[in-house]
């Protein structure tokens, strides 16, 4: 009868049935395997309270994640609110490709611009425990948010306030970034829910490129010789950052696809033109 109920009330939002089983197992307090084998179990008072809650809540748009004020995000789990952008499966692709890389180039050394949650650089560091990580954001907000699920993890990640290098004196094996990349008449058109988030995570400007120009520009000496650099990228700005890298310099640039085909991540490495 919960369940019937939750899809009445989100008959209007995305996915409804997932949202409405989820919301359910959130407001008993049981797991979604548990959900068929209760089916029989009545909720208390406060569990109508808290599925009435969250209902009010997601049927305005609010993301779940907010609401539920988690996400699982490859081996750990973030705390997430409206401080910064939520970390989402195709993020996790990029942290799943920087630790690759870190293997594979036996890197030291990382920085996670633009950081946000956090979300890239802890899962590296809890992945990779000797690794020297640091991250910004120019967001305080999301610092807070960061140090906050570093103190949770107990990961020893280095946040610094910073304007993409601006207060970033060093060099490093491998420069990660989730920059902004939503071209910025194109925000208005998107789901109800991203206007639930810091609008300047998501705002890449005019054609969405302007942060990557930026890191671009200066990535080459903040990476040791041989250092590697990992964007998250929309789905149609593989041609367009390819480019950009070449003309920098920058060699064996490589596009990976997401799980829905589409181009999402791209690396390139700081070698010396032979």
């Amino acid at each position: 009868e919960a369940v019937r109920r939750a899809k009445e009330r989100l008959k209007h939002v995305p996915d409804v049935d997932v949202d409405a089983a989820w919301i359910v197992c959130f407001a008993a307090g049981i797991s979604r395997g548990e959900l068929r084998p209760q089916a029989q179990k009545e909720l208390t008072a406060a569990q109508e309270n808290t599925l009435e809650s969250v209902l009010t809540r997601r049927a305005a748009r609010e993301p779940l994640q907010y609401i539920f004020g988690t996400v699982p995000f490859l081996n750990i789990e973030l705390k997430t609110d409206a401080r910064a952008l939520i970390p989402r499966d195709e993020t996790a692709l990029v942290a799943e490709e920087a630790i690759r890389l870190i293997g594979e180039k036996h890197c030291r050394t990382m920085l996670d611009l633009g950081t946000g949650s956090g979300a890239i650089a802890l899962a590296c560091k809890k992945n990779v425990p000797e690794l020297d990580v640091t991250a910004s954001d120019i967001s305080e907000d999301a610092l807070s948010l960061a140090r906050e699920n570093d103190a949770r993890l107990r990961a020893g990640v280095l946040f610094v306030h910073s304007d993409l290098f601006e207060n970033i004196p060093r060099k490093f094996d491998l420069i990660c970034s989730n920059t902004p990349y939503i071209p910025t008449k194109e925000i208005d058109k998107l789901e109800k829910e991203l206007f639930f988030e810091p609008r300047a995570a998501l705002d890449g400007g005019a054609d969405g490129l302007d942060f990557y120009r930026d890191i671009i520009a200066e990535a080459r000496a903040h990476l040791n010789p041989g250092g590697a650099l990992v964007f998250e990228i929309g789905f149609d700005q593989g041609d367009a950052l390819r480019a950009l890298l070449a003309r920098a310099g920058f060699l064996h640039i490589r596009i990976r696809r997401d799980y829905a085909n589409l181009d999402r991540i791209v690396t390139a490495v700081n070698e010396e033109q032979v």
